[in-house]
């Protein structure tokens, strides 16, 4: 860490609190009572040996600033529960925030047991985000419970005051009724002067609002009791789903209205001098509008090393330039503003543009709210197309054309004479790696065999190799790569040292790698029997189950890409001719196998290809079968070893034919030669 981190480290805790003050509970607060008797109903509400009563939400938007208050109650149940609930620990941000604490309670029979006092709670600055590279100056208020028992009833209430400055006093929240770990009694309440306008969505069917005036002030309130289970989440389920009841509040009018609060935030300023002399040295070596987008993308990818630094302004403003030159390092917000500033000096239309890394899919479904975004990109227009860069990523290569945005679904460019969401491009199907094998098989059982492999990334894939080979040195891909394939063949060595050929324009590298492998058959079960095996290392981890739960959301496959493999063998002998093809075809997805022998040519090729982001989840079963299909690709070879020739093997009933068609082209048995064929070939 360097100097500027240090000092920003060291001052991020200085802010509207230090301390957590004990008040009273303010007297807006409704403590109502709740069910404190045990009863089935409360099972769902069970979990590591506790029972959770109640929370309550309740928020008064009628003062100076904002406050939270928040009331909890729970069973213990166990000694287990005790240990787990003792504990209560509250997150703050110092810099807008002040936290108070009004009890701490035990109920225990008739007894009422207050654990609450001046200093009782213990501050920490625990930044359990650090080594991500992120610093967010957060601090932890931290209290452990004395005497903890079951059957008592843990309550606690403390109040936040206090909201992001860049909001404006605009309110705007999210609440999700957590069914997968629901609370018995769920309660939230809205206290606001009547002229402020706050709109209110709801998604899955929370509970609805009632609403009481009390003169120019209304009293908005949801519960919801005895809230059941929901089970887990189905695994590849997208991460946009809404998949609990939730309702989202916000008083802003429009996402003009976001924009407008955020965009001069992100307004160039002064640049620095030496950062201007590195964005007109790019300007006097490129004319082309398109090479200075991505030449002055690629130099911000580059020079900005990560850096998360959020202090005081809860992660939505960047910095100034001055501060991000000078130290070198930078988050989204950062880079973004670097990266705009310098292609404004280049003459390009560039502006700051804020996305959601999980939830922008629906962005254009929910009410409009600085706090649905939590990335920031770039957007630049040249000759009225728009191009979506991301200087947070690793180095990219390729032309503007081939630059690829990770993130999908909306964004919000923070430009004044565009304030609307404009839709992400769709991401074209790219063929990030393909695999090709070239073995030869020796005479002999002891025969060393060779495999020359050849491995060309392109897209996202060319990048990530790149970003390899500059952390690692071209030995640790060496390495890398070695490692792979003894993983299979132990015995694998490096023949000659590892070519690479980079093709930075087309975004396209191809790994030239060659082998020797001294004991390539393993012996099988039955005499004088051995066999090859090759696994496909690529296609076979791509994909994952969607598991046997019970599923309803459509299946997460990712971005759309192509990978291949093609097997080529070359034996000692010749094999009985055979071939056979195989295709799985899914909406947006297809996985394709074919093998064929001919003469001393074994061929084995398979294909991935990934059309669509998701899957219907209607097709939840052919999928499972596609996967296992892929993650079974197996060539087996077996051949017969007496007197240390490699021979094809002898016909044997029942051996190695045996599959259903789903599974035939998965798992290729390539043993097809007869004793008649073994006798009169004459080899």
């Amino acid at each position: 860490m360097n100097e500027t981190e240090e000092k920003a480290l060291a001052g991020g805790a200085a802010g509207k609190a230090d301390e957590v003050r004990h008040t009273p509970v303010p007297d807006w607060v409704d403590l109502a009572a709740y069910a404190t008797e045990p009863s089935p109903e409360q099972e769902a509400c069970i979990a590591n040996g506790v029972c959770r009563l109640l929370t309550d939400v309740q928020v008064n938007l009628t003062g100076s600033e904002p406050c939270w208050t928040f009331r909890s109650a729970q069973r213990i149940l166990t000694k287990e529960g005790a240990e787990w609930a003792s504990h209560i620990v509250i997150e703050f941000d110092p810099g807008y925030q002040t936290l108070e604490a009004h009890y701490v309670r035990i109920l225990r029979g008739d007894q009422i047991i207050e654990h609450m006092r001046a200093g009782a709670f213990q501050l920490f600055r625990r930044e359990r985000d650090i080594e991500r590279l992120m610093l967010n100056g957060r601090l932890t208020a931290s209290l452990l419970v004395p005497d903890v028992r079951a059957n008592d009833i843990l309550e606690f209430c403390c109040s936040l005051h206090g909201d992001k400055p860049i909001f404006s006093g605009k309110y705007q929240t999210w609440v999700a009724l957590d069914a997968f770990n629901p609370t018995f009694d769920h309660r939230h309440r809205l206290l606001k002067p009547r002229d402020r306008n706050i709109a209110s969505r709801d998604f899955n069917d929370p509970p609805r609002p009632e609403t009481r005036a009390h003169g120019d002030f209304e009293d908005i309130r949801r519960r919801l009791v005895g809230q059941k289970r929901k089970s887990p989440s189905a695994p590849s389920t997208p991460p946009w789903a809404f998949e609990v009841p939730a309702f989202q509040l916000s008083e802003f009018d429009s996402w003009g209205d976001v924009a407008g609060l955020m965009a001069s935030a992100y307004d160039p300023g002064e640049i620095p001098s030496g950062l201007a002399f590195e964005i007109d040295r790019i300007s006097q070596a490129f004319a082309d509008p398109a090479q200075r987008a991505v030449e002055w993308l690629r130099f911000v990818q580059g020079e900005l090393r990560y850096f998360f630094l959020s202090l005081g302004e809860g992660g939505l403003t960047p910095r100034d330039l001055e501060a991000i030159w000078s130290g070198r390092f930078g988050d989204c917000k950062d880079k973004a503003r670097l990266y705009v500033a310098g292609a404004r000096r280049l003459g390009l239309d560039a502006c700051a543009a804020l996305v959601s890394t999980t939830h922008g899919v629906v962005l254009d479904q929910v009410l409009p709210s600085p706090a649905v975004f939590d990335h920031c990109i770039v957007r630049v227009r040249i000759a009225g197309r728009s191009y979506w860069l991301d200087p947070t990523l690793s180095r990219q290569g390729g032309s503007l054309d081939h630059i690829e945005l990770p993130h999908l679904g909306w964004a919000l460019p923070l430009a004044a004479d565009d304030a609307r969401l404009e839709k992400l491009p769709e991401h074209a199907v790219q063929h990030v790696i393909h695999c090709h094998d070239d073995w030869r098989i020796g005479p002999t059982r002891r025969s060393p065999a060779t495999l020359h492999r050849s491995l060309e990334f392109s897209a996202r894939g060319a990048d990530q190799v790149r970003n390899l080979v500059e952390n690692e040195g071209e030995a640790g891909l060496a390495r890398s790569l070695l490692s792979q394939l003894q993983a299979n063949w132990p015995t694998a060595t490096e023949a000659l040292p590892i070519e690479i050929h980079d093709d930075r324009v087309e975004n396209r590298i191809v790994l030239d790698a060659r082998y020797e492998i001294s004991d390539c058959w393993r012996v099988s079960d039955k005499p004088d029997q051995i066999h090859l095996q090759f696994v496909e290392n690529y296609i076979s981890t791509d994909l994952s189950g969607a598991g046997r739960a019970a599923r309803e959301h459509d299946i997460y496959l990712g971005r759309p890409r192509r990978l291949s493999s093609l097997l080529q063998v070359e034996m000692p002998r010749h094999w009985p001719d055979a071939r056979s093809a195989e295709t799985h075809d899914l909406p947006g997805l297809r996985l394709a196998s074919r093998y064929n022998i001919e003469g001393r040519h074994v061929e084995s090729f398979t294909e991935l290809t990934v059309e669509s982001w998701t899957l219907p989840g209607s097709k939840v079963d052919d999928y499972d079968l596609l996967v296992r299909c892929a993650q079974q690709n197996i060539l087996f070879i077996q051949a017969s070893a007496k007197h240390d020739k490699i021979r094809p093997p002898g016909f044997q009933s029942g051996l190695n034919l045996k599959f259903s068609a789903p599974f035939f082209f998965v798992v290729l048995w390539l043993v097809v030669a007869v004793i008649r064929a073994l006798l009169t070939s004459g080899h």
